[in-house]
């Protein structure tokens, strides 16, 4: 028969034993539910991106508003030169007019 101490400490080491293994046990669990954590938030994260747009679909159609922008610009460029021209000839027109009505009343 063991005495009582020995039976205690016999007790104590599976014990000690036993949580040793539990807290392995749980940080196995801990580190199984952390990457499925992540991969989870991973793919929820890809999920909510496929309705976004792409950064390069971005680049892109920026890049072809800044010629669209460039083009409408030249254009209006051109118009308002063709608006000057256009003046300055109605301009002469109507002073040669004038001038012409004001001869005819002269005369």
């Amino acid at each position: 028969m063991l005495p009582p101490l020995s039976t205690f400490e016999a007790k104590m080491e599976d014990m000690s034993s036993s949580y040793e293994q539990s807290m392995e046990m749980i940080r196995r669990y801990d580190e199984v539910m952390s990457e499925k954590a992540s991969k989870t938030a991973i793919k929820e994260i890809y999920e909510v991106m496929r309705h976004f747009v792409k950064h390069d679909k971005i680049k892109e159609i920026q890049t072809h508003t800044a010629k669209e922008f460039e083009h409408v610009q030249e254009q209006l460029a051109k118009l308002d030169e063709t608006l000057n021209v256009v003046s300055e000839n109605i301009g002469k027109e109507i002073h040669s007019a004038v001038r012409k009505a004001t001869a005819a009343l002269k005369a």
